[in-house]
């Protein structure tokens, strides 16, 4: 627990949402193909309002159309690829899910989970820790 001397406060309320992640786990922004005045940025949900700094310096950037270091960088117009098509999508979450409950599961009792967990666990976006309570198995 992060917080050990509110331990047994209850929660009063959980906020889980979806987010959005690109297949490599980095954001990426660019102008929205055919509309050279609509910019995006995706892909940086779970990192913290941190990342809106610089997510915003790229967009600025981009909006006036600046020849810098921040419309230049490696996250601008990277190639999009797609992740596995359904089924394969939604079989594979529910699998990582499940591993990421198991491995959170055995370090809460300070326990190392098994290798496959562990390495199936390890796919889940940083920082995604599912809320227990939510899980059914």
């Amino acid at each position: 627990t992060v917080y050990q001397k509110i331990n047994d406060v209850p929660g009063v309320s959980n906020w889980t949402g979806p987010i959005d992640r690109t297949i490599k786990g980095l954001p990426n922004f660019g102008r929205l193909g055919g509309h050279q005045n609509i910019f995006f940025g995706i892909g940086f949900s779970g990192n913290g309002v941190g990342t809106t700094v610089f997510a915003s310096r790229i967009i600025k950037s981009l909006v006036e159309e600046a020849n810098d270091e921040w419309a230049n960088c490696g996250l601008v117009d990277q190639e999009i690829k797609l992740f596995p098509p359904e089924p394969f999508s939604y079989l594979g979450a529910h699998v990582v899910r499940s591993a990421l409950v198991k491995k959170e599961r055995y370090e809460d009792m300070n326990k190392q989970a098994g290798w496959l967990t562990q390495k199936l666990a390890a796919l889940a976006p940083a920082g995604y820790v599912p809320q227990l309570n939510d899980i059914k198995e």
